[in-house]
């Protein structure tokens, strides 16, 4: 394991790797992984987190380099929980050991690590692929599909284990989950905080030990649980995008209200040089206004609306 830690400005990289009985693949996995940490040549360390494995998984995997850390809880959104908290990395990387997370990946991912505060590993944009068995692709697409419109999130792939986030933004949420579905409500619950996302391609090639229906059913219902609360957040108003959606809301009375508002204030502040835009939340006013400097309570609405050349102010009258 290579030294951890931000050193001489050097930022880090943990992977995580939960695992349950991969005894098969991770021998060969840790070694590509490695391999591409080196050519990398930035500090970083392997955490396997395993989930109660009764193969050689945890033997092998020590036997490779890798940190092993034993999870008392078989599932996967406590392992990786487990594994946040014990990583020391300035950036976290997930994955699975079963090579249908490709490890060369890895190194765009770390390459492009500064783009955004999450990276996904996107199977379904443009330039990316999945080969798994046509059912199992038909549920995974509708899934995706579902949760994007039911969440208004503008992304393909919302149930990738494949990504990269930066550590900071982790530390600053709470997460609930247990389960798979854990992946679900760290990407609303940091994009609702207003942490740019963005998705790269990849092709994900389907393990070949099958597809077990108790497990995803299961899996499902976890989904609908987690899709339930995460709606409950994205359509309240601490959500970081709460203003601008409402420009586009599916509810007639209140898209009017924002767009009235819009062309209202707009008009009659659209040439002056200065503008203080007071409350202004995640408004599209802000972007018909480039000349305006943000002023908000909520630093997760501010940092949503971040530009380069935009002024964000965060205060409030009352503190």
């Amino acid at each position: 394991m290579n030294d951890t830690g931000s050193i001489g400005g050097v930022e880090s990289v943990s992977v995580l790797v939960p695992c349950l009985n991969d005894a098969d693949t991770i021998a060969g996995f840790l070694c590509e992984l490695r391999r591409t940490l080196d050519i990398l040549q930035q500090p970083s360390e392997i955490i396997v987190i395993d989930r109660g494995s009764t193969d050689d998984t945890v033997a092998l995997a020590q036997k490779h380099g890798a940190q092993v850390l034993v999870c008392k809880e078989y599932s996967y959104g406590r392992a990786l929980k487990a594994g946040i908290q014990a990583c020391v990395g300035d950036y976290v990387i997930t994955m699975h050991p079963d090579l249908s997370h490709n490890p060369a990946v890895v190194r765009e991912l770390v390459l492009r690590r500064r783009e955004a505060d999450v990276l996904v590993a996107s199977r379904y944009i443009h330039s990316g692929y999945a080969w798994m068995p046509m059912v199992r692709l038909l549920l995974s697409r509708t899934l995706n599909r579902l949760l994007s419109f039911v969440l208004g999130m503008p992304f393909r792939d919302m149930t990738s284990s494949f990504r990269l986030y930066r550590r900071a933004a982790l530390n600053a949420m709470e997460m609930q989950g247990d389960g798979y579905a854990l992946l679900l409500e760290i990407l609303v619950r940091l994009y609702s905080s207003g942490c740019r996302v963005l998705e790269i391609p990849f092709h994900y090639w389907a393990p070949s030990t099958g597809y077990k229906w108790p497990v995803a059913v299961r899996l499902a219902c976890d989904y609908l649980r987690t899709l339930l609360a995460m709606w409950r957040l994205r359509n309240s108003i601490e959500s970081a995008d709460y203003d601008e959606r409402a420009f586009d809301s599916r509810i007639p009375l209140q898209r009017y209200w924002q767009r009235k508002r819009y062309r209202t204030v707009v008009s009659m502040v659209n040439h002056a040089s200065t503008i203080l835009d007071v409350g202004c939340g995640s408004s599209k006013i802000l972007d018909a206004l480039p000349q305006s400097v943000a002023l908000d309570l909520r630093t997760e609405k501010l940092r949503y609306k971040k530009t380069a050349a935009r002024k964000s102010i965060c205060a409030s009258v009352l503190a």
